[in-house]
């Protein structure tokens, strides 16, 4: 069997942790800064309900709600309903 100094594997095991801890919050590893958490423009959200209480007219009016707020918000935008984002391009 080998014969392992247990000094050696608990200063291997913290030299691996600190390596991997300092690597996860350093920039090197992403493509970009600015690259997480970039959502497009989006409506204001309620919990639960998301975005639905601020679309106003009913289900008739739909496309026009969409296209208007396209106008104010961009050709991509997000609207929450309930817990999950949708991505609405124009």
């Amino acid at each position: 069997m080998l014969d392992v100094d247990p000094l050696n594997v608990a200063l291997t095991t913290v030299a691996i942790v600190i390596a991997v801890i300092l690597y996860r919050r350093s920039d090197s590893n992403k493509i970009g800064k600015d690259d997480e958490r970039r959502y497009p423009p989006s409506l204001p959200s309620l919990p639960i309900v998301g975005s639905l209480p601020y679309v106003s007219g009913g289900m008739d009016v739909l496309p026009e709600f969409f296209m208007k707020t396209a106008e104010k918000l961009g050709p991509v935008f997000t609207f929450n309903t309930g817990n999950r984002y949708d991505y609405s391009p124009k």
